[in-house]
């Protein structure tokens, strides 16, 4: 019988990974070695995930049921690469899917003869490969003769994730560099005649389509297209017109990439040549010039329908930056050309019109600089002298750099002899204005002759804003990266934060039974030992609290604050922790028209302490720290998340210190859990790890100004609050201590952690429960469908693989009306009040377990003290706990 594909939230929650394991991950996913990629991968991934064999595989060309490998782990060893078919393998990938797994009995699925079942598969897990448009481009395959139940869920989703984005990201860049290297090789070897002949038998060889087009756009005939190149069943035509009305490159000219993949024909009727070429899919990206202006189109068309669409962007994007390359030197040249023949027509006419070398030495948009053969100023025109802010009188028989730095004037001359030797010449560099303002500059040297003698002419081009969108992209590019990395680290700290909370309830149980069992046998020794051990679990509960805090901040009680008096809070709490040689600044008195903000005074009071203690040790022994509070402006982006500030009203909290100051690879880091730059022993690296995950919890951003040795400002925005943004609810006092009765019931516990899992059962019978365990939620919910066994209470963790917590309440409601239900969980901020409601859900506590609340919340619903109800229920929380009541 064939077992069906299962979703990864199945699977059982285990220990997590151990650190060289995390360690192994990191390097193979950093790995610089291209040709050893994906084989680094595989070997590293089969290791993490202790299978026996991984595949990365991609789709053959135009086909999406045959795949080759890229690289293959079996046994621990790399074996050679081969070709398979989705038949093969036994499945095909679910649209909308990214993780498919058949975690046991999936040999009968594979195909007689496969290379899988020849090896003995069992089990598989499966990444959809796709590129960064979408597009499917293979699998990320892992395969074991083992059941796949022994890895538990956060890490298989995780890793399989993590390698196969790695994989995906390095495929694209192979067929990148591929497409680069093929255009260059056939650019390079073409002739000036032949160029755009390459060009399109190139591009329809790498995308496998019957027509490739080159086509250029004269300003003479706007309603057609000048074809420069036409490749199409093998040969090439050139140097012909068609109009553009009724084709599908009239809507690329002048605008975007355009794909249709296909029924062509029914969208353009009227394009005769496309009908009796019989061609079904199009796409085609526009040709534009440096200065923004369109020059053409590059299009392809296919008597098949067209896949893979997004490679078909990126590739006609690669060639249509090299074929308007070639356009634009077509239209230089050309230029040239013309320029040159007025110039030799000039000679022979002895000159006879100044004026008119003067209307067309000014009429160009670029300044222009005319200098001899001892690089002395001849002429300069017009746009020269807007451009500069010098006039012609002022340079005309200068033999040096005027409006160029002077650090150029070296390079600039080397260029100058080689354009007098015949050579065009190209330079970035920067124009400087007579007033000092600077541009970026493109100065391009063309050799000419000038009244019979060599002249070189220097075409200036102002490409500042070129310059300034290639900075703006390199920016967006290094925010997302910081995004994607914060995001990531958050997932992996949330993962271990989940695991350590299991280990401290069982341990922080046991040592309070112990207490117990210590102060009735009056041992005052022991009693000792034990508390020493239950502050160190607290200790190691505190850093539990400070990793959840980073990756799923957990709602306090938050209320309307006033900005002034929060801060003068931190300040008072700061003071006997700073020497007296560290002096400090406030603002008291321009905060009193501040609005307030909406947070929770401890958790923000946290945030503004740990900045103020760096900045403490920043200084070292002398300095001053500057905490000032107002009204904020938004711009720029945050520096933890890189988020673009958005607009409405923000108060801004900013501390700054005159002391050592950071680099930019310390700031790009200092978010990091674990990561400081303090001596061993001063810091755990969670400060601002923590402050990051409590401002962005309650809707702010963190902004950082640095430079070595210049101290540093860090300023947190909040966003403004409103006097019905107060939340309603005030926090309920703990009840007060009762005797300890003993306890009387049949409790239904269910838990799928052992050691958790053995400590509650000792727990609740030692106060006298009668404790009825299942591990597996689904049994749990059989149980519990099944009439006859009576039960006083259902208490259950809510992650568990199969089912979570919530959901058996929600099964025990319909099966057991009025059956009390208790569900802990190590992060209850995922879980709204109106979820527990809905699921009949009587008290909520988090891990790691007081139980103390929990004894008392036994109590309190053993009695009849607590019933859920409905929607719209009041919520307390006090000491780790919510009741609906």
């Amino acid at each position: 019988m064939k077992t069906p594909a299962q979703d990864f939230s199945v699977l059982p929650a285990r220990a997590a990974q151990p650190a060289d394991a995390l360690r192994r991950a990191a390097a193979a996913l950093a790995h610089p070695i291209h040709d050893e990629l994906f084989a680094v991968l595989a070997r590293e991934l089969a290791a993490l995930l202790d299978v026996a064999l991984v595949v990365v595989a991609v789709f053959a060309e135009d086909s999406h049921d045959k795949l080759r490998t890229m690289a293959v782990s079996l046994d621990g060893r790399p074996r050679p690469n081969f070709g398979f078919s989705l038949e093969d393998l036994g499945c095909a990938p679910e649209p909308g899917h990214a993780h498919q797994l058949f975690p046991s009995g999936f040999h009968d699925r594979l195909g007689r003869g496969s290379l899988f079942a020849r090896v003995r598969m069992d089990s598989l897990a499966s990444f959809q490969l796709a590129d960064s448009a979408g597009e499917p481009l293979g699998l990320l395959l892992a395969m074991d003769r083992r059941p796949l139940d022994h890895r538990p869920l956060e890490d298989l989703e995780a890793t399989m994730s993590l390698f196969g984005t790695r994989a995906c990201a390095e495929i694209e860049r192979q067929r990148t560099e591929a497409a680069l290297r093929a255009v260059a090789l056939a650019v390079s070897a073409a002739g000036s005649g032949t160029v755009f002949d390459e060009l399109v038998r190139l591009l329809a060889t790498i995308l496998h389509v019957d027509v490739a087009v080159v086509a250029r756009h004269e300003p003479d005939q706007p309603d057609g297209l000048r074809v420069l190149a036409l490749y199409c069943d093998g040969h090439v035509s050139r140097d012909f017109s068609y109009p553009l009305a009724g084709t599908p490159c009239g809507t690329v000219l002048g605008q975007h990439f355009r794909a249709y993949p296909r029924n062509l024909q029914a969208r353009f009727p009227d394009d005769k040549e496309l009908v009796e070429l019989g061609c079904q899919g199009y796409a085609g990206h526009p040709l534009t010039a440096l200065d923004g202006t369109s020059i053409g189109i590059l299009s392809v068309a296919s008597r098949r329908p067209l896949t893979q669409v997004g490679r078909l962007r990126a590739t006609l994007k690669i060639f249509a930056v090299r074929a308007a390359a070639e356009v634009e030197r077509l239209r230089a040249s050309e230029a040239q050309k013309r320029a040159m023949e007025d110039l030799r027509q000039r000679e022979r006419e002895l000159q006879r019109s100044e004026e008119q070398y003067r209307t067309i030495f000014n009429a160009s948009i670029d300044a222009m600089v005319l200098r001899d053969a001892q690089f002395r100023i001849v002429d300069v025109n017009a746009t020269y002298e807007a451009m500069t802010g010098y006039s012609r009188s002022d340079v005309i028989g200068a033999d040096r750099v005027v409006a160029n730095p002077e650090q150029a004037g070296a390079a600039i001359r080397r260029l100058h002899e080689r354009a007098l030797n015949g050579e065009t010449v190209l330079l970035d560099t920067q124009l400087v204005r007579r007033d000092g303002h600077r541009y970026e500059l493109e100065l391009r040297g063309v050799p000419i002759l000038h009244r019979g003698q060599p002249h070189v002419l220097y075409v200036g081009r102002d490409v500042t804003q070129r310059v300034a969108a290639e900075q703006r992209r390199a920016e967006l590019e290094r925010q997302l990266r910081q995004a994607q990395k914060m995001e990531a680290i958050g997932q992996l700290t949330g993962g271990l934060a989940h695991d350590f909370n299991n280990i401290l309830t069982s341990v922080l149980g046991y040592i309070g039974m112990g207490q117990e069992r210590a102060a009735t046998a009056a041992d005052p020794q022991l009693a000792r030992q034990l508390e020493q051990a239950r502050l160190s679990a607290e200790r190691a509960r505190e850093h539990v609290a400070q990793l959840l805090s980073f990756s799923r901040p957990r709602r306090g009680e938050r209320k309307l604050l006033d900005p002034g008096q929060i801060a003068a809070e931190v300040l008072q709490l700061l003071r006997p922790n700073l020497p007296t040689s560290i002096a400090v600044d406030c603002n008291p008195d321009s905060v009193a028209a501040l609005p307030p903000v909406v947070a929770d005074p401890v958790q923000f009071e946290q945030v503004l302490l740990n900045l103020c203690l760096n900045a403490r040790d920043a200084i070292g022994e002398h300095g001053t720290i500057q905490v000032h509070t107002g009204h904020a402006v938004a711009a720029g982006h945050c520096a933890s998340c890189s988020a673009r500030l958005g607009a409405g009203r923000w108060v801004f909290f900013e501390v700054t210190d005159d002391g050592v100051g950071m680099s930019r690879e310390v700031i790009d880091r200092m978010f990091e859990p674990f990561f400081t730059t303090k001596d061993v022993g001063r810091g755990t690296g969670m400060g601002l790890a923590m402050v990051h995950g409590i401002v962005h919890d309650h809707g702010g951003h963190l902004q950082v100004r640095s430079a070595p040795g210049r101290g540093s400002t860090f300023r947190v925005l909040l966003p403004a609050g409103e006097q019905d943004e107060a939340d309603a609810q005030q926090p309920v006092a703990p009840p007060a201590p009762r005797i300890a009765a003993p306890l009387r019931g049949r409790v239904l516990l269910v838990e799928d952690e052992p050691t958790v899992s053995a400590f509650m059962q000792e727990l609740l019978s030692g106060w006298g429960l009668e404790v009825v365990l299942e591990r597996d939620p689904l049994s749990a919910a059989r149980r519990l469908a099944t009439p006859g066994e009576l039960f006083s209470l259902l208490l259950t963790d809510q992650t568990m693989p199969g089912m979570t917590g919530l959901a058996l309440a929600r099964h025990a409601a319909r099966h057991r009306p009025g059956l009390p239900v208790l569900l802990y969980t190590g992060n209850a901020s995922d879980i709204g009040e109106r979820e527990l409601s809905d699921c009949g859900v009587a008290g909520l506590l988090r891990k790691p377990i007081d139980s103390a609340v929990l004894r008392s919340l036994l109590r309190d619903v053993l009695a009849g003290d607590a019933h859920p109800i409905a929607a719209h229920a009041d919520c307390s929380r006090a000491h780790g706990v919510t009741t609906l009541q």
